[in-house]
């Protein structure tokens, strides 16, 4: 048994002898919440937290329980209609301090920042994928800068990725100064 149940704390307080269960009358399974309901009006029993039969207030799942349905909501997508009820629910209500500074907390760990060393295999992985690496060489100096993308290469050197594509074709300098190349 539950520890934190009332009628628990009586029998340890009152004793077994003080209690007792009977079976008031045989139902189908059809008619039971009925009869259930009936008996909870008609003898009002002080140890009944459920005043409605059937009812799940009051009930405390286990840890495992809660863990199981945690997993079951993961991932899951509210539809629209769904959306709209919630929205509806909520509408005029107001989260307390502590309840906001709770959301805040968890959507921190959202949106947490990558090492730079984890963004560098992020754009290994992406060049990989779906673009090139592009060389910008400074005639001048001789100095080669490595790009994993085009349009970081133009977000180097300021200009539109549509520009360095047409340097690359063209295989002209840039700005008289800088050899693209991929």
């Amino acid at each position: 048994m539950k520890v934190h149940m009332k009628i628990y704390k009586a029998i340890l307080k009152h004793g077994h002898s003080k209690f007792s269960v009977e079976i008031l009358e045989y139902c189908d399974s059809d008619c039971l919440i009925k009869k259930e309901q009936y008996y909870l009006d008609l003898l009002k029993p002080e140890y009944n937290t459920l005043k409605i039969a059937g009812s799940p207030l009051g009930y405390k799942h286990t840890e495992e329980a809660i863990e199981k349905l945690k997993k079951l909501g993961t991932g899951r997508k509210h539809s629209e209609e769904a959306k709209a009820k919630i929205r509806a629910a909520n509408l005029g209500n107001t989260l307390s301090a502590e309840i906001r500074s709770k959301i805040s907390s968890s959507r921190l760990k959202l949106n947490f920042k990558h090492t730079e060393s984890a963004k560098l295999k992020i754009g290994a992985s992406s060049v990989a994928r779906f673009g090139s690496i592009t060389y910008v060489t400074d005639i001048k100096t001789g100095k080669t800068e490595q790009y994993l993308s085009r349009r970081q290469a133009a977000f180097a050197l300021n200009i539109a990725p549509l520009t360095i594509k047409r340097y690359i074709e063209s295989n002209k300098l840039y700005n008289d100064r800088y050899r693209i190349t991929e």
